[in-house]
């Protein structure tokens, strides 16, 4: 990745793109994000920036990437077209980004992170699936959120504590049915969590895409809707 312009205002224009040969398999592309390039844009780039147009309370120590894509002027477009929002709050930290050092994934340890889900945001999802519409989860920590916190009746309840839930291939959703997702890092946990929800083969199939398209992947990178026909 590189500074490619800086804007008048302090904002770069940021060109991060996966390094890899045509020849390569998906799961063989390296994202490189070199050290001076990162202090570059952060001097640069205010914190104000680095934030979801719907947060509220600190805690994290890094933002929900995928929610970034949205503005509030999307938000207000969608509102106004009937897709209800719902919010909830998972403090991010650091461990989604923990290599992976065990085979058996069923070992790896994820730490454990802050999350409160209110009894409004139920009543807004459950409401949904009642009327037998989508529920769409934006990132792979609002999936963790909302698996934490789902019934076996499908139903979302209230949640105020930790959770450490780590999603990956096999597994069996209880809440959403749709899911908005970044290109995610290889190997990472977020990765494996998109994976699960969307299919591996068909994930890898829309990774390869990505990279032969030219789209940018992590925090800052593009990003993929996944839905259940």
């Amino acid at each position: 990745g590189y500074v490619r312009q800086i804007f008048s205002d302090g904002r770069p224009l940021i060109s991060m793109r996966p390094i890899c040969q045509r020849t390569q398999k998906m799961t063989d592309v390296s994202v490189r994000l070199v050290q001076a390039t990162l202090l570059e844009f952060f001097h640069y780039y205010p914190s104000l920036y680095f934030q979801t147009p719907f947060a509220k309370h600190e805690g994290a120590v890094t933002a929900p990437s995928t929610g970034i894509h949205f503005s509030r002027e999307m938000l207000k477009m969608m509102e106004i077209r009937g897709i209800n929002p719902a919010y909830v709050t998972l403090h991010c930290g650091l461990g989604n980004f923990h290599k992976i050092e065990v085979e058996d994934l069923t070992k790896h340890k994820m730490d454990s992170e802050q999350m409160f889900i209110t009894s409004e945001a139920c009543e807004i999802v459950n409401d949904t699936k009642r009327k037998g519409h989508h529920v769409c989860s934006i990132g792979a920590s609002v999936v963790k959120a909302t698996e934490t916190a789902v019934g076996t009746d499908g139903l979302l309840k209230e949640f105020e504590g930790w959770t450490n839930k780590f999603i990956f291939p096999p597994y069996n959703f209880g809440l959403s049915d749709s899911m908005v997702a970044n290109f995610y890092h290889p190997y990472s946990t977020l990765l494996m969590t998109q994976c699960a929800f969307g299919g591996y083969d068909m994930v890898m199939k829309a990774y390869e895409l990505a990279v032969a398209n030219g789209y940018k992947f992590g925090c800052y990178g593009d990003s993929l809707l996944i839905l259940n026909d």
